[in-house]
């Protein structure tokens, strides 16, 4: 787990080897339907209706608690990375997730990272962009070791 940061920004990124194909961990990641396997907090995910496949998509996940996110597809480049940008609620500062697969020899290394960025002269007060850090970065390995007994399970169900 490592943590980057510049003034006023705040990134965030894990990493996880996988013993499975990029392209089989992108299948389990991708479909919004798929978001409550990965995180308890969702109740369900959907494509916002009327959004494109790929690039452009917006995702929604309601969860257990009835609030709903919105996430939108900037960039996907299959089985090697995707990036999405915080739609709603509105963040205010530039945030964004990316996922990141390197193909290994017996399957993949998984990376999830989080990145957010203030407005011009934006600054978060004092501590608090090390306490966000340290929030995403038990987060972000959470959610890598979710993600990995996911995939061992879909291997082993019949």
């Amino acid at each position: 787990m490592t943590s980057s940061m510049r003034p006023g920004s705040v990134r965030v990124q894990g990493s996880v080897p996988v013993p499975f194909a990029p392209e089989t961990v992108e299948d389990l990641l991708y479909p919004a339907e798929n978001a409550p396997l990965l995180d308890p907090t969702l109740a369900r995910g959907y494509r916002v209706p009327g959004t494109p496949a790929g690039v452009g998509e917006q995702q929604a996940f309601v969860g257990l608690d009835g609030t709903t996110t919105v996430i939108e597809i900037v960039e996907h480049i299959p089985g090697r990375r995707a990036v999405v940008r915080h739609q709603s609620p509105a963040p205010g500062w530039s945030y964004w997730s990316m996922w990141t697969f390197e193909p290994t020899d017996d399957g993949c290394i998984l990376t999830f990272a989080n990145h957010l960025d203030p407005p011009s002269g934006a600054v978060l007060p004092p501590g608090r962009a090390e306490a966000l850090a340290q929030l995403w970065k038990t987060s972000i390995e959470k959610y890598l070791e979710i993600v990995v007994s996911a995939l061992e399970r879909e291997a082993t169900s019949p």
